[in-house]
């Protein structure tokens, strides 16, 4: 009898764990890498460009960027040797931004043509992918567009994720007979800060 009722609430217990392991919140869900919320594969959010070559000495400034003329202009680079994988997808480019000095930005981008065999190009099966990663780390993404285009849609989410916000775009480039994917990480911040050299 005694045995009976040591199976039966072992067996209860199981099943409590495995119920709220799959309920959100209760199972910490580890983020990858490229999530972290200290910075980005290895460089702290803020750190600065004198800092960053230490860290990446292949870091090789691509180009000056002025997105809002009340703003400091940025400073775009990118890692010549970086393996430009993300979430084991292959992408054409990581862009590290820097404004005042201090990293605040990471663009990836993936440019593909719709193939002889496949409508879905990888653009769009990336998209699918990295927006299930990013959801499961940072919840519901706070804005979600779909706008019908001539493949897929072009299509947005938005996320906050600590201090940072994350954005996934897919859409249709004029004149092309393909799809980009952009995925950006933003720093947010109040205050200008900066980490020490």
């Amino acid at each position: 009898m005694m045995q009976r009722i040591r199976k039966l609430l072992s067996s209860g217990v199981g099943l409590i764990l495995l119920f709220t392991g799959s309920i959100p919140g209760y199972a910490e869900v580890p983020a990858p890498s490229w999530m972290g919320i200290e910075g980005f594969r290895g460089l702290p959010w803020g750190v600065t460009t004198g800092r960053a070559h230490a860290v990446f000495p292949d870091l090789a400034f691509v180009r000056y960027a002025i997105i809002d003329g009340k703003e400091t202009p940025s400073t775009v680079y990118e890692r010549k040797n970086e393996d430009r994988r993300i979430d084991g997808i292959r992408v054409d480019e990581i862009l590290y931004w820097f404004r005042s000095d201090a990293l605040y930005k990471v663009t990836i981008t993936l440019s593909s043509k719709v193939g002889p065999r496949t409508l879905e190009t990888p653009a769009a099966e990336a998209f699918d992918r990295l927006r299930d990663t990013i959801r499961r780390v940072a919840g519901p993404p706070i804005e979600d567009r779909t706008r019908r285009g001539t493949l897929n849609a072009n299509r947005k989410s938005v996320w906050r994720h600590g201090d940072r916000s994350i954005a996934l775009s897919c859409f249709d480039p004029p004149g092309v007979n393909g799809e980009e994917l952009v995925l950006e990480i933003e720093r947010r911040t109040s205050s200008k800060r900066r980490m020490p050299e």
